[in-house]
């Protein structure tokens, strides 16, 4: 295990507003954190060498590109975390009673905030890429904890869109148990490693349910939109500008995937079996 407690450390932590953070056998801490002397000092570096046991345990192997926010040395940042996640949600309530608003949206908005007061909505480190993840095994929803640049309580990927398109698949989980039970569990396979024991119909099911609620999930924020902004588009045109969207943000790798071994698939007109 090695301690870093030098200006460069500092400046690390400092990056990720924490008091010290953990990256396999070293810990890094901020200035004037290292304290092993002090009943404060000592607390801190207990917490963080309960995460290199953790991490050499392989139970926090992501820890760098996909952790939750520290709740002891990244309280402050959590709280505004947290507080921009009910602002957003604050904005989608207000906005799910207008006229037209389709009732899936309505309802996904009514589950973001039961999660929300079940503290079942966290803030993670994603990978850079994902701006939210829904863990179809807990419910649990995870979003990105990016700040706009030169902000310190401006998260870059905490907004209406984002929120509604994890509310989208936190519904399609609770509305479809069996099958988003299966598909948690397959991606958890997955992430720790283990070979499928999944028939070829089996995967092809999983992969068409996975395709299907990453498109409505993309889809509903047009339909938002639609209805906020009285846009008046008509069914082809949200199709159509979904469909773009997810080229554009690589979404629509899932569907290609589909297409590849149903060319004819086609997600408006597909749920799953349950």
């Amino acid at each position: 295990m090695r301690i870093h407690a030098d200006a460069a450390a500092s400046a690390s932590a400092k990056q990720l507003k924490a008091l010290a953070y953990t990256q396999g056998n070293d810990i890094v801490f901020a200035n004037n954190q290292y304290k092993p002397d002090t009943a404060e000092g000592k607390k801190l570096l207990a917490h963080e060498l309960t995460h290199v046991v953790q991490q050499n345990n392989g139970a926090s192997a992501k820890i760098q590109t996909r952790r939750e926010l520290d709740a002891v040395t990244e309280k402050e940042q959590y709280a505004k975390c947290l507080a921009a996640i009910d602002n957003v949600i604050k904005k989608l309530e207000a906005n799910a009673g207008k006229e037209g608003m389709p009732g899936d949206i309505k309802e996904a908005i009514k589950l973001l905030r039961k999660k929300f007061t079940e503290n079942k909505i966290k803030c993670y480190y994603l990978d850079g890429i994902q701006h939210g993840i829904t863990n179809f095994t807990t419910g649990e929803i995870y979003m990105d904890v990016k700040l706009l640049q030169d902000t310190t309580d401006v998260f870059a990927n905490i907004g209406e869109g984002n929120l509604l398109h994890e509310g989208i698949h936190a519904l399609h989980n609770e509305k479809y148990p069996v099958s988003t039970k299966k598909y948690g569990k397959a991606l958890d396979d997955k992430a720790a490693g283990k070979t499928s024991s999944l028939s070829d119909a089996e995967t092809k099911e999983l992969q068409k349910l996975k395709a299907w609620t990453e498109y409505w999930a993309y889809r509903k924020m047009r339909e938002y939109n639609n209805v906020v902004y009285a846009q008046g588009k008509d069914e082809d045109t949200i199709h159509n500008e979904t469909l773009k969207r997810m080229r554009e943000e690589g979404g629509i790798a899932d569907l290609n995937i589909v297409w590849a071994f149903d060319p004819k698939w086609d997600p408006r007109k597909w749920k799953p079996k349950n």
